[in-house]
């Protein structure tokens, strides 16, 4: 497809949608625009690509990847005092199989 550009492709691909494909793009799109008010360099973004990051390839994880994964994302924009509160304030939201034997690392 070397004699069309980009435009035409996107054109053709969005003449192939249905009804429905065009409700569900338009819901993804507005709940990208909602995530966008998490600032780059907070703790919650740091923790929210790293969940999303991490889950895709693993079920269980320990908390202390969760935290190396958050902090490897926005190094230097993110300090660990600060994620290990966005996790505590997280963890409603997350089954925690067990606990910690070493609380400092997790």
């Amino acid at each position: 497809m070397h004699e069309i550009d980009t435009v035409e492709v996107r054109s053709r691909q969005r003449k192939q949608l249905t009804w429905d494909e065009w409700d569900t793009l338009d819901t993804l799109k507005k709940q990208a625009k909602d995530n966008e008010h998490v600032p780059m360099g907070s703790p919650e973004n740091a923790l929210k690509r790293a969940v999303e990051h991490i889950f895709e390839r693993e079920s269980v994880v320990k908390g202390h990847k969760i935290l190396a994964e958050a902090l490897n994302r926005q190094l230097g924009f993110i300090n660990l005092d600060d994620l290990r509160g966005c996790m505590e304030r997280a963890k409603k939201s997350i089954v925690q199989l067990t606990r910690d034997i070493n609380p400092d690392i997790s």
